[in-house]
């Protein structure tokens, strides 16, 4: 729980205001200004005490409503953050490829519905499992159906650092999904879309981005390379904001916190608050003008317009690649966080309203998020509830965090699952393991608040092969039969109990040899005791291989784990085999056949499908 958690009381009162007072072009100028700006300073003066740094700028049109920064982009040297401090974009980064990509379609050089890989190299795509072709709106709208990449994200090591092209060749995951059937966030498909700019264009991305949006907007204080080399001033600035983690019982600084970003198309860029404000307020142009983006109003208006929808229900979930957020009448942008770094760039495309936030928190939704409600309102939408089979409580795990094969199968059963219980009202649902709530406002239409200022719709589908799933901001969540789960935990939970007990079994004898040792006593330690002494040891080892399977570093390291993981599974065998008569057989034989069955299910031997 984050510290600013304290503050949220105060969300409730601005709350009751900023839907009474949302802002709009209708406002008169100075009172609207003020009004927010006294809002804000309010907010920030209440969570102060949970807050390293923010800036954020409140904008109608090409006006500048509201700005302010404050904190430090140091808090151990008290440095102050102003406006020439820079703050990583995270996954914002992505507009920068969708509004490259409306570029090329204003130019007639890239047809949105058709097959992607007549824009790719010949062989590119290496890992299709469907007939039916990914397009950019299927990249847009992250339903490409890829499963996430293994591949690290970012690295700390700088000479780690390649091509986009050869990133993307050795990071491809596997397609596990029809295109256009399910949402699945997809960091490797944007970057994907971006190698299509570069093989159109004929530039690497940054170099387009420069010359097609940093230039023209005079975005002069912002880089996007993964190690900032496109702009040394902000290489050289980067180098001075410190990152930070606030809890309400602990404070943690992660120093720089430099990480590069491999793929970095989908989240490298980085910046001053004052170059994030222009591009975003590029999006909202003047009624009558042009944004400084395109040559045409009519693309801007495709770009915002919508490309899916959540289930049957008409409610707009992605618009070319902007997501939208339930404040106010519904709000178009994107997020991003970094090892570092939280943001946010939100947009109301009809009263034009907007607002930007930055801060040099990880994982921050206080600000990122709680703002919004106070800037354009909360989410309205009235109730109408009809339906009588209204309970969607259970356990739902990930589709982005789904593996088909292979030794990431296991993820989606120990990360990213919502375990949701009914409570006494049947329209409230509490979330298992969090603060978070989740609440029907229509049929099948939920919100979800963290309790911090993070608001999601849920809507409920129900397939026709009669399964259930959840559809949120940036991906699927399926519902999982009950029994089935529990079995499936139940089942590594015995593993890992044979595993606790190989290993206090081996203490215990090691002990016993000691003492016996020690007190000089006569010690028989013959052929059994090896063996037994070996095969306690090597079930114990490959707890440890397991562990550090999951996690995942390289092909090679990993296929030698998967390898020497397959060959300590025998060792449980060759014990019971060769001493099958003495008094630890049917234990030893337990705990081979929980090490065999699950090494099979789990598929930690399937190192080539990383």
């Amino acid at each position: 729980m984050r510290k600013k958690r304290f503050c949220n009381f105060i969300i409730v009162g601005l709350l009751i205001f900023s839907v009474l007072h949302p802002i709009s072009v209708e406002a008169g100028e100075d009172s609207t200004r003020d009004s927010i700006g006294a809002d804000i300073d309010q907010y920030i003066e209440e969570c102060k005490e949970g807050t390293a740094s923010i800036s954020v700028a409140v904008f109608n049109g090409q006006e500048t409503l509201y700005s302010t920064q404050y904190g430090y982009s140091n808090v151990e040297d008290q440095v102050e953050v102003d406006e020439d401090t820079v703050y990583e974009w995270g996954s914002v980064t992505k507009l920068l490829v969708w509004v490259s990509v409306m570029q090329l379609y204003e130019k007639g050089q890239i047809n949105l519905e058709e097959d992607i890989q007549n824009y790719l190299p010949e062989i590119f795509l290496t890992k299709l499992q469907y007939d039916e072709p990914i397009t950019m709106l299927h990249l847009m709208n992250h339903t490409a159906g890829f499963q996430e990449t293994t591949y690290p994200v970012e690295t700390d090591n700088p000479q780690d650092i390649e091509s986009l092209e050869e990133t993307l060749k050795q990071s491809e995951p596997t397609q596990i999904y029809a295109a256009g059937e399910v949402c699945s966030y997809s960091n490797w498909g944007v970057s994907l879309a971006a190698y299509m700019v570069e093989c159109i264009s004929g530039q690497t991305f940054d170099e387009y981005v420069k010359e097609n949006i940093f230039v023209p907007l005079g975005m002069e204080h912002t880089a996007i390379l993964p190690d900032w080399s496109d702009n040394t001033w902000v290489q050289e600035q980067r180098q001075e904001l410190y990152c930070y983690s606030i809890y309400e019982d602990s404070f943690e600084s992660y120093g720089q916190s430099i990480f590069y970003v491999l793929l970095y198309p989908s989240g490298a860029a980085t910046g001053t608050l004052d170059d994030f404000l222009t591009f975003a307020k590029s999006l909202v142009p003047e009624e009558g003008e042009l944004s400084p983006l395109f040559e045409k109003e009519a693309t801007l208006d495709l770009l915002l317009s919508p490309t899916s929808y959540y289930g049957d229900t008409g409610l707009v979930r992605n618009c070319h690649g902007l997501w939208t957020m339930p404040y106010g009448d519904g709000i178009l942008g994107h997020s991003g966080n970094t090892s570092g770094c939280s943001t946010c760039l939100y947009f109301d495309p009809d009263f034009k309203t907007g607002a930007v936030v930055m801060t040099n928190e990880m994982g921050e939704t206080a600000y990122c998020y709680g703002l919004l409600s106070i800037i354009f309102g909360d989410y309205d939408l009235d109730s109408n509830i009809t339906a009588s089979d209204t309970d969607i409580s259970g356990i739902y795990t990930s589709a982005r965090a789904t593996f088909e094969s292979g030794v990431l199968k296991l993820s989606q059963y120990i990360g990213s699952i919502l375990p949701l219980k009914q409570t006494d009202d049947p329209q409230v649902y509490d979330v298992l393991l969090t603060q978070d709530t989740v609440t029907q406002i229509d049929d099948d239409i939920f919100l979800c608040d963290n309790g911090n200022g993070l608001v999601k719709v849920l809507v409920r589908v129900r397939d026709n092969d009669g399964t259930t799933r959840l559809e949120t901001m940036s991906q699927d969540i399926f519902k999982e039969n009950t029994v089935t789960y529990v079995a499936k935990v139940l089942f590594l939970l015995l593993y890992v109990a044979a595993v606790a007990c190989a290993f206090i079994m081996l203490i215990v004898n090691l002990i016993n040899l000691l003492y016996r040792l020690l007190r000089k006593k006569k010690v028989n330690f013959g052929k059994p005791d090896i063996f037994r002494l070996c095969t306690y040891l090597t079930v114990v080892l490959s707890g440890v291989l397991v562990n550090s399977i999951i996690d995942v570093e390289n092909y090679i390291i990993t296929a030698i784990k998967c390898i020497l993981l397959c060959i300590i599974t025998t060792v449980p065998f060759i014990y019971v085999i060769i001493l099958k008569r003495t008094k630890s057989h049917r234990i030893i034989l337990v705990m081979g056949v929980l090490l065999l069955s699950n090494v099979i299910y789990w598929q930690w031997f399937n190192f080539w499908s990383y």
